[in-house]
């Protein structure tokens, strides 16, 4: 959502200065053709796609929050919850610093793919997913957006 609001923004300030028209109103409608936009992208029922976005919100700022804690002294377990892709693409004898350089390209791909995520129901399945198994959140992001 803060994503549109700063793309609604953008595109308000341009057609201000070409137009010289009213902010506010113009900021209105930029921001209503860029919901407008993203909810036709995506496919589900109404009410799906509007826990989908929510969803959506929360994985990324979810992921974005782990990629700057990566310095945390929990690292260690953090990585762990990529150890299937990190075994898969490096073997056994990767560094921490290898690890954490290859985790934050994990974690910048799995963004990008969540933005891209077309399946409302895909999304909604995912995130409720580790509630119903043992896996946690990172280890559904890995296998399904990795």
């Amino acid at each position: 959502m803060k994503k549109i609001f700063k793309e609604a923004h953008k595109m308000t300030r341009k057609m201000v200065e070409k137009y010289e028209v009213d902010y506010k109103g113009q900021f209105a409608i930029c921001l209503s053709y860029l919901l407008n936009k993203e909810e036709e992208e995506m496919n589900g029922t109404e009410k799906q796609i509007e826990y989908a976005n929510i969803i959506k919100e929360r994985l990324i700022d979810q992921l974005s929050f782990s990629k700057t804690s990566l310095n945390s002294l929990n690292r260690k377990n953090f990585l762990l919850g990529f150890k299937e892709p990190l075994m898969k693409d490096y073997g056994k004898n990767i560094t921490i610093k290898e690890a954490e350089k290859a985790v934050t390209i994990y974690i910048d791909t799995a963004i990008k793919n969540i933005r891209e995520e077309k399946s409302a129901k895909k999304l909604i399945d995912i995130y409720n997913a580790p509630m119903y198994t043992e896996k946690t959140i990172y280890e559904a992001i890995v296998k399904f957006f990795i």
